[in-house]
């Protein structure tokens, strides 16, 4: 890992305890809904399938905007998450909400009884990292002094994001 890549790092993280209504210590996420792994199941077949669905903008979502239940608090400001904070733009609620419906998931929540190369687990993860992409070039983790050039790395992202969400989470409450 690279010297600079920590705040960004820990700015990945609160991204993921904001997505997944965890911004309380200590709290442990909820699974998925059966539901949920049995209609995305139903709709996805391979991984270009999720790319297809989130990365084309002329793609209807797949469930209304508004049956995405991602944020229980969904005011805009300053949010203070793990070790940062975070400044929450109406832009970022609105784009995290509609990467999801794309996607058909409701509540963001990867499945942490499968593995992270699961076709669900990765749709989680690509919309985790595409928000948080967004987000953070967008200015949502300025506070946290994050260096913009990781933000890009997919390289140095996928296998952070995979260690907290799939190693640490198993281990420790997120």
């Amino acid at each position: 890992m690279p010297n600079f890549f920590s705040p960004t790092r820990d700015a990945l993280y609160a991204h993921i305890k904001l997505i997944c209504n965890l911004t309380k210590q200590k709290v442990i996420p909820k699974p998925p809904h059966p539901d949920t792994l049995t209609e995305f199941d139903s709709r996805f077949f391979n991984a270009d399938d999720i790319g297809y669905s989130t990365g084309n903008t002329s793609c209807a979502p797949l469930i209304p905007v508004d049956e995405v239940v991602t944020f229980k608090d969904p005011k805009c400001g300053q949010k203070k998450v793990g070790k940062g904070l975070v400044n929450v733009e109406e832009f970022f609620l609105s784009y995290t909400k509609a990467t999801l419906a794309c996607l058909g998931i409701r509540t963001w929540a990867p499945n942490l009884e499968d593995s992270h190369h699961s076709l669900y687990n990765k749709a989680c993860r690509q919309a985790a990292l595409m928000t948080f992409r967004q987000a953070a070039l967008g200015g949502a983790y300025t506070y946290m002094n994050i260096n913009k050039k990781y933000v890009v790395d997919l390289g140095l992202l996928v296998p952070t994001y995979n260690h907290y969400v799939h190693f640490l989470v198993t281990v420790t409450s997120w």
